[in-house]
């Protein structure tokens, strides 16, 4: 990735908290936090990038809750409690299929899913530093 293209991005999450945030932008995010992953981010091209959405369920949420780091038995009572009042997440998915050069400057594929989740649809707070990168 570029430092002229790595700063386009930057210009644009700072963007994404003014509630004008798209699909893009998630793309974006994701995309910024790879770049961290990337031996040669500069070398990093796009090939394809796929979005998903889908409710979590009440036991996947309950998972999510256990596994934050401020875990405490009320906080995740709460989260319950809220989720079946209503206040149900969602999970942005991207499939970023992507060429990047490994150490030895040859280009590879690489494939990572990005994970968001989000109430209410709304993913203006995803950026770099909060989707969760899962490698094959």
């Amino acid at each position: 990735m570029t430092m002229v293209r790595r700063a386009l991005l930057t210009i644009a999450l700072l963007g994404l908290g003014s509630g004008g945030a798209t699909a893009g932008d998630l793309i974006s995010a994701c995309e910024q936090s790879l770049a961290d992953h990337l031996v040669a981010p500069a070398g990093y091209h796009r090939v394809s990038a796929t979005q998903t959405q889908k409710t979590v369920s009440r036991d996947d949420y309950h998972r999510m809750l256990i596994a934050k780091i401020d875990y405490s038995y009320e906080k995740t009572e709460q989260g319950l409690r809220e989720y079946d009042a209503g206040k149900v997440p969602e999970e942005f998915s991207v499939h970023l299929v992507y060429d990047a050069p490994n150490a030895f400057n040859a280009p590879v594929r690489g494939v990572v899913d990005c994970v968001y989740v989000a109430f209410d649809g709304d993913v203006s707070g995803a950026n770099g530093a909060n989707v969760r990168l899962i490698f094959p």
